[in-house]
């Protein structure tokens, strides 16, 4: 079994190594045509990507990941210039977090909301 803490300092580090993260309608950023996507915020400051990542910690769940029937309700795009390096999709508000492997239940939605809500995005 892979030793998680491992793969979580991993993940962690690749996503705080990013310039931008863009808030947006759907799913499935595209960073070479970034018009084709509705954005709902940006941001660059490291410390609030930071504070997102964070947010975003799915890997203490002890659940198996779901697999929902879903459509995102807004989706994270983590970007280092035109390389999108991950992507995030929120479902049920902010309840559910569906990364590649799978979807799981966000560690602390509340605090999850309140980032997208001061970026004037609500879920």
């Amino acid at each position: 079994m892979p030793d998680m803490n491992t793969h979580r300092i991993r993940e962690r580090n690749r996503l705080l190594g990013v310039d931008e993260v863009v808030v947006f309608e759907g799913a499935g950023y595209d960073p070479q045509s970034r018009r084709s996507v509705d954005r709902l915020a940006t941001e660059r400051d490291p410390r609030e990507i930071s504070a997102l990542v964070d947010l975003l910690d799915v890997w203490d769940c002890i659940c198996e990941p779901m697999q929902w029937m879903e459509w995102p309700t807004c989706s994270l795009a983590f970007l280092t210039g035109r390389e999108l390096v991950a992507e995030f999709e929120l479902l049920s508000g902010a309840g559910w977090i569906r990364r590649p492997d799978g979807d799981y239940p966000a560690t602390d939605p509340d605090s999850l909301e309140r980032w997208l809500a001061a970026r004037s995005v609500t879920v």
